[in-house]
């Protein structure tokens, strides 16, 4: 993200993250096909946005630099969480690839993806028992319940004509907002902030966290949009109604429509599928539509960082808000 370009040092700490992640997860036996495996979980980097709030939230409370060394153990943490839920979500979405390369389920076989996930959550929890990490850990724990709860929530939604907004904006910010939430929070509890402060990080990580997942539900219904290696269309193949399509059911002119391609939509082909998915969203006003909405999360997190003592982080916190937004 340009944003982060601009915060001194924030690029060296997400390396040592990536690292100590590493590290954490490292089978000292170096069994087979355990090592092959996480030699493949780690061989692609993400964009670390987790980790990357975590640490500006860090930097936000009186106990910063002191606290350096567990906000990068908490960083390595949250992101070792982030990558067993994808692992998880792609046997789940049978997707192929993700970023471009191959899943680790299509690669090992989904038993073995299965256990890798387990595997990396086995070591967050070890981490979590620290001492220093109880107050943060309870607050990562609930949100993995959360994400468990938004995916159960999603996958009980599949291939429903019917779902409403309030289904899908539970869902998502249990399986998507969550873990945003969590990060934000344990940065500010780590580094020593108020109550106050801590209540403030909660509730931008959760608005940002809906403003990630809005777009990402945008990106997968536009054709040609950069979708970081993933198919468009494939949500509305695979029964995930998200908000564009949930807003457009409802049109009196495309909704009939929209909910006859839903029916037919397995079996067709995703590059035509895309195209007539998103001339009828369009025309419904389902892109419009989520626009607006991704523009009043972006209001909410605004207004929870606007009595944040630091001017240089409201700063950082916006700039990458309108980042996102673009």
């Amino acid at each position: 993200m340009k944003t982060f370009d601009n915060v001194p040092a924030l690029y060296a700490q997400l390396e040592e993250i990536s690292s100590r992640a590493k590290a954490i997860a490292f089978d000292p036996l170096l069994r087979e096909p355990l090592s092959q495996v996480l030699d493949s979980v780690f061989s692609v980097s993400g964009k670390q946005l987790r980790p990357a709030l975590l640490l500006l939230f860090g930097r936000a409370g009186s106990c910063y630099p002191d606290c350096e060394e567990q906000l990068l153990t908490a960083g390595a943490v949250v992101e070792l969480t982030h990558m067993a839920s994808l692992i998880h979500d792609d046997i789940v979405d049978d997707s192929p690839t993700r970023r471009g390369r191959p899943t680790l389920h299509s690669r090992f076989g989904k038993d073995m993806a299965v256990y890798s996930g387990d595997y990396l959550l086995s070591h967050v929890l070890s981490q979590l028992m620290r001492q220093d990490m109880l107050e943060p850990g309870r607050v990562l724990a609930q949100s993995i319940s959360n994400m468990c709860s938004g995916e159960l929530g999603q996958y009980a939604s599949q291939f429903d004509v019917q779902t409403d907004e309030n289904r899908y904006f539970m869902n998502i910010s249990g399986k998507t907002a969550a873990l945003f939430s969590a990060a934000c929070q344990m940065g500010a509890l780590i580094s020593g902030c108020s109550q106050q402060a801590v209540s403030f990080a909660d509730r931008f990580g959760h608005s940002f966290g809906m403003i990630y997942q809005l777009r990402d539900d945008l990106i997968d219904c536009i054709p040609n949009s950069d979708a970081d290696g993933k198919k468009q269309g494939m949500d509305f193949i695979n029964g995930v109604y998200t908000l564009p399509v949930i807003y457009s059911f409802k049109d009196a002119e495309h909704g009939p429509q929209l909910r006859a391609l839903a029916r037919k939509a397995p079996s067709m082909d995703p590059i035509e599928l895309s195209s007539e998915l998103y001339n009828h969203i369009s025309a419904a006003g389902g892109i419009d539509y989520t626009h607006w909405a991704m523009k009043q999360h972006r209001a909410r997190a605004l207004s929870s960082i606007a009595q944040l003592p630091s001017v240089q982080l409201r700063g950082q916190l916006t700039a990458l808000l309108d980042e996102i937004m673009a």
